[in-house]
């Protein structure tokens, strides 16, 4: 089985949300016709039983939304959108994909100074990861969806989201959650794992992993230099010595899972093995390769089909 192919077995179900959570009133939007129209169209979804229609419905919705995007002018109003947008992308269960386009055009919309503002990408961050009230895996789905559409300040708001799910995956106090941290925090917490104390859950080991390769493939091996990140330059100074850390790491937890695969709590067997080969064929192979064949915007390949089987 080819690291491809590891990922898209990794089962990590995405939570809808209901219809009536929306909110539609946008307060920085002064266009009436808009609000009622769009309201109208959020109705008609909640009729319709065809998902043909649905499909048709939700679209619909979408375009009219693209089509106000171009009348945005301040912050208020863009902020306004981001929350109704990431909801958006979690709302309608007929679709077969979710349209995440809209998405990167609100991002392209915001002005270029923000990507070095850390009160903005603070107010983002926020914004999205409690608008998704912290559920990991459509927290991870937007990150992996941010991180690779070429825009900078796309690029720390997902990193900014990586820390809050792995702040929340170690308990931290949620006013940490919503800003940046550098190597040695991400080790401080890595290596609190004890995985000779008993029994480690396969869906929370999933998770931790996914967040490392997120971490590995976007910090650890990123080949910019960190002055081209000015301000956040300091979260990505990173030394060899940082990579061959967690290789080690890495190692160290297959190697105790292979020894003794009891120390993984699951109820399928089949867990046990995706789990060695995710370790082994996308997080260990991409660090000893040294980050010659990574992207820096590219974290797990297709992670839009990866998750974990259960909710936090």
């Amino acid at each position: 089985m080819d690291s491809e192919s590891v990922i898209k077995n990794i089962n990590l179900a995405i939570s809808y949300i209901n219809l009536d959570d929306v909110d539609l009133d946008f307060d920085s939007v002064r266009d009436e016709t808009f609000k009622k129209e769009l309201r109208n169209l959020f109705q008609k979804l909640k009729d319709e039983p065809n998902i043909d229609s649905r499909t048709e419905t939700f679209d619909e919705i979408i375009q009219m939304v693209r089509g106000q995007l171009k009348s945005l002018e301040t912050v208020g109003q863009i902020l306004d959108f981001l929350g109704f947008t990431i909801k958006m992308l979690f709302v309608e269960k007929s679709t077969t994909t979710t349209d995440l386009s809209l998405l990167n055009e609100l991002f392209q919309l915001m002005p270029a100074q923000w990507e070095t503002d850390p009160v903005k990408v603070h107010l983002i961050t926020k914004i999205i990861y409690e608008t998704l009230n912290a559920d990991f895996n459509n927290t991870m789905h937007v990150i992996t969806s941010i991180i690779c559409i070429n825009n900078k300040l796309g690029f720390y708001v997902a990193l900014t989201l990586f820390w809050a799910l792995y702040l929340n995956y170690f308990k931290k106090d949620s006013h940490h959650y919503y800003k940046m941290y550098n190597v040695d925090k991400f080790f401080k917490l890595l290596m609190t794992c004890d995985f000779t104390s008993g029994k480690q859950d396969a869906d929370s080991l999933f998770k931790l992993l996914l967040l490392t390769s997120i971490y590995q493939n976007n910090v650890l091996l990123n080949k910019d230099n960190p002055e081209d990140h000015q301000i956040f330059q300091e979260f990505f100074k990173v030394t060899q010595k940082d990579c061959e850390k967690l290789k080690d790491w890495l190692i160290n937890v297959k190697s105790l899972i292979e020894a003794n695969n009891s120390l993984v709590k699951s109820n399928q067997s089949s867990d046990v093995l995706m789990l060695l080969e995710f370790l082994e064929l996308d997080i260990i192979r991409g660090i000893s390769q040294d980050g010659n064949q990574q992207s820096v915007m590219d974290p797990l390949t297709d992670i839009s089909h990866a998750t974990v089987s259960k909710d936090e």
